[in-house]
């Protein structure tokens, strides 16, 4: 089984890693970059649904993914456990924690989910920043 992979074709992840990915089935309409919670399952895939933004679907809901692209309702998709999101209106500082809306999409006004993320760079003009998205182990 060793044999099967070089050493040389294995390379760490940039800005999300591929080799942790899970295939999903879109519970609804999901768009890139979208924080994604455990709805269901459909034979041997997890469903998995936009988060609402809700202590249900971010704090208690399991293990949380963001979409790698936009999966259709019903079809498969890929969902990551990290990635970093970069072009959205995240203003804040270094450091300034960021949380998931009602839409499912990040923004660093706390509301009632918990934190998913930080900023971990601020681009000049515009406010424009790119924060890492980790999600918290399931045993905290």
């Amino acid at each position: 089984m060793a044999s099967m992979f070089k050493q040389k074709l294995l390379k760490a992840g940039r800005d999300f890693n591929y080799s942790m990915a899970v295939k999903v089935v879109g519970g609804a309409a999901i768009t890139e970059g979208q924080i994604l919670y455990p709805s269901g399952s459909q034979g041997t895939f997890l469903v998995y649904s936009p988060s609402t933004g809700s202590a249900a679907t971010t704090t208690n809901a399991g293990r949380l993914l963001i979409a790698k692209h936009d999966i259709p309702s019903g079809g498969y998709g890929i969902g990551l456990p990290w990635k970093m999101v970069t072009g959205q209106n995240l203003v804040g500082a270094v450091g300034t924690a960021v949380y998931v809306n009602a839409g499912g999409t990040l923004t660093v006004t706390a509301g009632t989910s918990s934190i998913v993320g930080r900023i971990v760079t601020q681009q000049s003009g515009g406010g424009v920043a790119d924060a890492v998205v980790l999600f918290a182990p399931e045993s905290e």
